[in-house]
């Protein structure tokens, strides 16, 4: 099988002891490492065959083969390319998945670490995502029977990522156990729910204090007891909108991980594997685990304070390669794999195991799901007719033409943080809501657009969320103020895209003094002028420490901003051309 080229819920029954270990959590704040800073990345350090911690001398006996990706946001359909080659697709996917477990399916285990779902495409996305998670329960063998009814031989588990809270708890807890959506099937009618178990340790429901998923599974897999801990990203609120995760309490990662790992340990579970929606993109390589290789923060410092018993952790979130041995707060090697996204690759982890149930070897590739080449080539035939029928559903919609462009339209940022996409997009909520300005934030823009006819579901690829627009009055030092906040202590900068406005930053300054030349139409920017400034539902709703969108009046609600970019694209009289970049400028 080809190596990665180059870089660029069913609830486990525990005791009532265990339970209430596994959820007092009540006191733990989100910090990543409280006591003492963490190295901002990290060397691995190859392991072989390890002695058992009671010192007995440890002989390989027995092998689990784990599959792992993440991220997979509802690509179930063909058409992404990795290394100038087809990658990808659901049935693609699982052709490989299945290549991977010939011969050894009661010896393999499929981890999924999160965000599986949001953020789709329209084939996806308009209908609930439930094809998606119908796919993934296609993957599922015959031990996989739902939610509520756990078998430790089902060879698939799951965490939460960031954008399973996207539409509000109910209609995460919809799609795991099952129902039609309130307002109609979205799918077909009677969606059964999930096969397999969604754990997440991290994440506390505030009015009883219970997780709202369990924190672990154990897995049977051959003849070898496997722990599966699942965590999300504890910077979920500052991704989600607070009325989707109201009473919910997001906790430390590490520290949840590790309450949960003691009572596996208290099972006599003997070898741990996490399964996080957090991670850091490496440089990638081919071919197995290197030593030399390195993870950053913020996963770094979170797997450095790990319990002495985890072997292996598989993240998400970053969208990108990791392979990589990471040490935990024993000094012991911690194998830490992400594979891509979006179903481009997965992670291929072989682990040995001595007669005691302990790991003694771990070693993993990031394989790409290319469709060019065997098994590419041969699609799983079930979930390619599962993924026809959601095409057929939402055809009628999405094959629509709203426009044209005369070259690609790309979401991929400049040096300076502008995308000429973005720019586009924010000219057309800035035309729709007739505001001096108007800002669109880079992590609400999902996919480019190409040269050529354009449809209404590739716009909705573009911004598949469902926000709406917002008009607020900010005065210009509120206005220089919110441009401050793109930027970070740390040096890190999610820069919005804007219309209507222009500036110069540099990220060597100070934190609060690293924009300057600020322009507001062909003016410079006054301190104490009132501008119209428009912004999506979902920037204009986020809070924090200053919340400056939240606070503004007046409001005024407009048209969504998937109707404000099909609108600009009609009313366009021609074919539209990519906006010149300039409009923000870095030093340094």
């Amino acid at each position: 099988m080809a190596s990665l080229p180059s870089a660029n819920p069913s609830l486990n029954v525990v005791t009532r002891a265990s339970r209430i270990l596994c959820v007092g959590l009540g006191l733990l704040s989100c910090n990543r490492a409280p006591g003492s800073a963490q190295p901002a990345s990290s060397k691995s350090s190859a392991t072989p065959a390890v002695a058992s911690r009671e010192g007995r001398v440890s002989h390989p006996a027995r092998r689990v083969k784990l599959l792992a990706f993440s991220d997979f946001h509802g690509q179930l359909e063909a058409g992404l390319t990795y290394e100038h080659r087809p990658v990808g697709g659901a049935a693609v996917l699982a052709a490989y998945l299945h290549h991977a477990m010939l011969g050894v399916e009661s010896e393999s285990l499929i981890l999924v670490a999160g965000d599986h779902v949001g953020a789709s495409p329209p084939i996806s996305g308009l209908l609930q995502d439930e094809p998606s998670l119908l796919f993934a329960n296609l993957l599922a063998n015959e031990y996989c029977i739902g939610p509520k009814s756990d078998d430790a031989r089902c060879n698939i588990v799951a965490t939460l990522g960031n954008h399973e809270f996207d539409e509000g708890v109910p209609e995460l807890q919809r799609l795991i156990n099952g129902g039609d959506y309130p307002k109609g099937p979205a799918f077909e009618p009677g969606y059964p729910g999930l096969k397999y178990p969604v754990v997440c340790s991290n994440v506390v429901v505030e009015s009883t204090g219970q997780l709202l998923r369990p924190a672990f599974v154990v897995r049977e897999v051959g003849d070898v007891k496997l722990g599966v801990i699942g965590a999300v990203t504890c910077q979920t609120p500052h991704m989600v909108l607070p009325v989707a995760i109201e009473g919910l309490r997001f906790e430390d990662e590490a520290n949840s991980i590790n309450t949960a790992a003691l009572a596996l340990k208290q099972q006599g579970v003997r070898a741990i594997v996490v399964v996080i929606h957090e991670g850091y993109e490496s440089k990638a390589y081919v071919g197995e685990t290197r030593a030399d290789a390195e993870v950053g923060e913020p996963i770094a410092g979170i797997v450095h304070r790990l319990d002495e018993e985890i072997d292996v952790v598989i993240t998400g979130h970053a969208h990108g390669f990791t392979n990589a041995f990471v040490q935990n707060r024993g000094n012991r090697s911690v194998l830490v794999t992400q594979a891509l996204s979006r179903g481009m690759a997965f992670a291929d982890i072989d682990l040995s195991f001595d007669d005691h149930g302990e790991v003694t070897n771990k070693v993993a590739q990031i394989v790409p799901t290319y469709a060019d080449q065997a098994p590419g080539t041969q699609p799983d035939a079930e979930i390619s007719k599962l993924v026809a029928a959601a095409r057929e559903k939402v055809e009628p919609r999405v094959d629509v033409v709203i426009g044209k462009t005369t070259e690609p339209l790309l979401a991929r940022a400049h040096y300076s943080g502008e995308t000429a996409l973005g720019d586009l997009i924010a000219d057309a909520q800035r035309a729709a809501m007739g505001s001096n300005v108007a800002m669109a934030n880079p992590g609400g823009i999902r996919a480019d657009l190409p040269q050529g006819d354009i449809t209404w579901g590739q716009a909705y690829a573009v911004q598949p969320f469902g926000n709406y627009l917002v008009r607020v009055t900010l005065t210009g030092e509120e206005l220089k103020r919110y441009l401050e906040q793109q930027f970070s202590a740390d040096g890190s900068a999610k820069i919005n895209q804007v219309s209507g406005l222009s500036y110069v930053y540099d990220p060597k300054l100070p934190v609060g003094n690293r924009v300057s030349r600020i322009i507001v139409g062909k003016k410079p920017l006054d301190f104490m002028h009132r501008y119209t400034v428009t912004v999506n539902s979902f920037m204009a709703n986020l809070g924090g420490p200053d919340a400056i969108l939240v606070a503004a009046k007046p409001r005024a609600e407009g048209p969504g901003d998937l109707d404000a970019l099909v609108n600009y694209f009609k009313s366009y009289p021609g074919p539209i051309a990519p906006p010149r970049l300039g409009r923000i400028r870095r030093i340094h």
